[in-house]
């Protein structure tokens, strides 16, 4: 069972370019999978107990449906998970979309609560054509 699965493309439209940072000094291991319905981004798993882990790229177009999940695969349970979405709106644009967005998500595997165990920082544009 996902602790975390994101359906990304409510806020990052097929096309848009976007970036992304996996960090990990989780004790427990983690599966992370970043994918759309063209092409798995990433799909690894953190090494737990070893860290640090590390997935990061270049700007990367992004196909329709992209989706995020994360998976606790050690046998401890009671991970916690917070997460947020940041929006930047051109003032110039009459519509007020968005032209840019940041998610980012923070796990804590233990009971010190400082959510730094893994975390994933997500950015993408429009592109500009």
């Amino acid at each position: 069972m996902a602790l975390l699965d994101v359906d990304l493309s409510n806020h990052i439209p097929a096309g848009w370019y976007a970036t992304w940072r996996i960090d990990s000094f989780a004790a427990n291991r983690f599966r992370v999978v970043l994918r759309d319905s063209q092409a798995t981004h990433v799909d690894t798993n953190t090494r737990g107990k070893g860290g640090p882990d590390l997935v990061d790229t270049n700007s990367k177009r992004v196909g329709p449906g992209l989706r995020l999940t994360v998976e606790n695969i050690s046998a401890s349970d009671g991970a916690h998970v917070d997460d947020d979405w940041h929006l930047v709106v051109n003032p110039r644009d009459p519509a007020r979309s968005p032209c840019a967005v940041g998610y980012n998500a923070f796990i804590e595997d233990s009971s010190d609560f400082d959510l730094n165990d893994l975390t994933i920082s997500l950015t993408a544009h429009k592109s500009g054509a």
